[in-house]
């Protein structure tokens, strides 16, 4: 007869949740699916970021090549990730990173992401945000950063990008690329008295100095072709 263990519903769930997280999924797990749940996460690359996590180093690198979302908060209040690298990942929840303090003033860049969700980098160190793909931006989510670039799209997309409130608002961003040939629509004005450029399509240049919400920075407007990084 097997011997019988309890664990309570609570701990279960947190080792559900544990699973989940480090294997950048949000399915639903029974018992029986756990092992193989397990097997199944993929090395980041590096040192385990829970290990890291519990032995309070000082600081710390995470790269993963294969997981394709960040939940919600996983990496919220982290003062010690000062390196990550997550090129397949295509979603990134809640204030995911949101007041990571310990990037050093990094750049940071993802080429699959498509949607940003809000507050996901709010109050962050880095100084650079890259996403060619990215297809929503939702509010705040740069919101507070140090980012000093943010570049959007890509010249072969005819899509529109999608701006949240607030999303570079009260950022120390200096310059804007938006390289879709096509307007963002952007939600709301947002405050941000660093900006100096907004690179857009030469050929977009005077549709975006008339477009709702961005005719406020009619005078940051330059066509694309004058941009050197």
């Amino acid at each position: 007869m097997a011997d019988k263990v309890y664990v309570t519903k609570d701990k279960l769930t947190a080792v559900a949740d544990a699973i989940r997280t480090k294997g950048g999924t949000s399915a639903s797990l029974t018992l029986d699916q756990m092992p193989a749940a397990v097997q199944a996460i993929p090395s980041g690359g590096g040192e385990d970021l829970l290990q890291h996590r519990i032995s309070g180093d000082v600081n710390y690198q995470y790269e993963n090549n294969k997981i394709t979302a960040i939940k919600n908060y996983a990496f919220k209040d982290d003062d010690r990730l000062n390196h990550m690298s997550f090129p397949k990942v295509t979603f990134i929840g809640d204030e995911a990173f949101r007041n990571t303090t310990g990037f050093n003033d990094e750049p940071v860049i993802f080429p699959e992401l498509t949607t940003l969700n809000p507050g996901a980098f709010q109050s962050s160190y880095i100084t650079g945000f890259t996403a060619p793909k990215i297809q929503y931006a939702h509010e705040n989510g740069l919101s507070g950063s140090s980012v000093r670039i943010i570049d959007l799209g890509r010249e072969d997309r005819t899509d529109a990008i999608y701006i949240g409130s607030g999303f570079f608002a009260y950022s120390q961003v200096r310059t804007i690329i938006i390289r879709n040939n096509a307007v963002a629509t952007l939600k709301s004005w947002c405050f941000c008295s660093y900006l100096e450029n907004i690179y857009v399509p030469d050929d977009l240049v005077a549709e975006y100095k008339e477009a709702t919400n961005w005719s406020s920075y009619a005078d940051k407007f330059k066509p694309l072709s004058e941009y050197t990084a």
